[in-house]
């Protein structure tokens, strides 16, 4: 499991090879999760400084920019080793690497990648 995501850093930038499904996604759980802690965080720290206003959460503009600059941070920082994740996920499932464009269409594109990264390993007969 660690390991895994340990792999997803070591190999920022690497496009060739291959990724199993389980190095895959390991990546995306644990990169989803860091996103909902940042999101909790974000949450939480506006609860703790009661700005709690009736049953919705009011957030200033600071603390706007402030959550907007932390998840983009980690969004673009996340960017390259997702792309690359996919690629190695796409080549080892035997798909056409032009596959990973889809990413370009939001929504729709995510869903048909989470999709095809189920499949199983090709092998190299």
């Amino acid at each position: 499991m660690f390991k895994a995501y340990s792999d997803f850093w070591r190999r920022y930038f690497t496009f060739t090879g291959r990724s199993t499904r389980s190095q895959f996604w390991w990546a995306f759980f644990w990169n989803a999760l860091i996103g909902i802690i940042l999101i909790f965080i974000q949450v939480g720290l506006k609860i703790l400084r009661g700005a709690a206003v009736g049953d919705h959460l009011s957030f200033s503009g600071n603390q706007v920019v402030i959550f907007f600059w932390m998840f983009s941070g980690w969004y673009l920082v996340t960017l390259i080793p997702r792309w690359a994740v996919t690629v190695r996920r796409l080549r080892d499932a035997g798909l056409p690497l032009g596959l990973v464009f889809l990413k370009l269409l939001t929504g729709i594109g995510h869903l048909v990648l989470l999709v095809l990264a189920c499949l199983p390993s090709k092998d190299d007969d």
